[in-house]
């Protein structure tokens, strides 16, 4: 999976292509994931899409047939998807995720002792009419697990949803319990090693 910034240089997980009349000449897999400058959007490579292309929201491909680009975020955007492309620079890997939590507990985020040995999550959660955001900090030995949390003030009411941090065999878990169904957690994560 890659991207290709200014038609050639490719950094793990994302492309740059500068206008979208040149997204139909990337040979791409599944997953491949484009930007186009031109129109501030980010694309998803799509074999069996099947959408109708605008030209706008859905792309054609080289492959054509099924397979479409898909904007995925930006100024156009045709779906939701959540995105586990990454970006790994001197042991410090950076990306973003979004988790639903309902009444119980969720597993928001994990990652390897091994590789990483701290993270630290910018976060934004909502119900629809609640709202916080935050920043928590965790480090492991893969035994003790330390975890702070510095958060805004509510707008409305979040108490309902706590989170908490735990070690597992070679993993570290973020975990959110929330009280009421409903709330989406967002975050921008960073791991350190």
């Amino acid at each position: 999976m890659g991207i290709i910034l200014d038609g050639s240089t490719k950094v793990e997980g994302f492309t740059k292509i500068n206008n979208p009349e040149d997204i139909s000449t990337i040979a791409a897999q599944e997953g491949d994931i484009v930007f186009i400058p031109d129109n501030n959007t980010w694309y998803i490579y799509r074999a069996n899409s099947g959408e109708n292309i605008d030209d706008l929201f859905i792309l054609e491909t080289l492959e054509g047939g099924d397979s479409r680009w898909v904007a995925i975020s930006g100024k156009y955007k045709a779906i939701d998807l959540n995105i586990s492309k990454q970006i790994i620079m001197n042991n410090v890997k950076t990306n973003s995720s979004s988790s639903s939590c309902n009444t119980g507990t969720t597993n928001v985020d994990s990652f390897s002792f091994s590789e990483y040995k701290s993270a630290e999550y910018d976060y934004y959660l909502t119900d629809g009419t609640s709202y916080r955001a935050g920043e928590l900090r965790i480090t492991s030995d893969g035994n003790t697990v330390v975890f702070t949390e510095n958060t805004t003030t509510d707008i409305g009411n979040t108490i309902g949803v706590s989170f908490s941090a735990d070690a597992v065999l070679d993993l570290v878990f973020l975990r959110a319990t929330c009280t009421t169904d409903g709330w989406t957690i967002n975050l921008k994560k960073e791991y350190i090693g």
